[in-house]
């Protein structure tokens, strides 16, 4: 049995785009597949032309799904990946200029301190902090890291 409506038009006008445009689909998600072959019958050659259009919209979604599921997954690893630079930064850089700082406030509020022999580990919290800054820019140091 023929459709009536692809049985009455000729074969070079029916396209990807009249396919779409009578399916009600985008016409980028239909493939076509053609082939052609020349045939050698009772010394008449003949050309026979085949070409299929498959509608791709299931494979087309399933693609645009899997894009969004692969960037998500990329942004979430540029997000965690930046969480970890940016606490080795402070323990690796921020830190030690913190403890260098608080070296060169007690040295300038008095040049004979002595150094400190043995230096204290302790677990400090990124924020943790023994110098406080007033609205006058005077810096006070607390009086632990003084008598160290």
């Amino acid at each position: 049995e023929y459709c009536d409506v692809w049985s009455t038009m000729p074969a070079d006008e029916i396209s990807a785009s009249y396919f779409a445009e009578t399916l009600n689909i985008r016409s980028g998600v239909i493939a076509t597949h053609s082939f052609s072959q020349t045939i050698d019958i009772d010394g008449i050659e003949t050309v026979f032309n085949a070409t299929a259009m498959f509608n791709e919209g299931h494979t087309v979604a399933y693609a645009n799904f899997a894009s969004f599921l692969l960037q998500f997954l990329m942004l979430f690893l540029i997000v965690l990946g930046l969480t970890v630079l940016r606490g080795d930064a402070g323990h690796l850089v921020i830190d030690p200029l913190r403890r260098m700082l608080k070296i060169v406030l007690r040295y300038a509020t008095n040049p004979l301190a002595q150094t400190e022999t043995k230096r204290k580990k302790k677990s400090r919290s990124m924020y943790d902090d023994d110098i406080t800054i007033d609205s006058d820019s005077d810096v006070e140091y607390s009086e632990k890291n003084e008598l160290g």
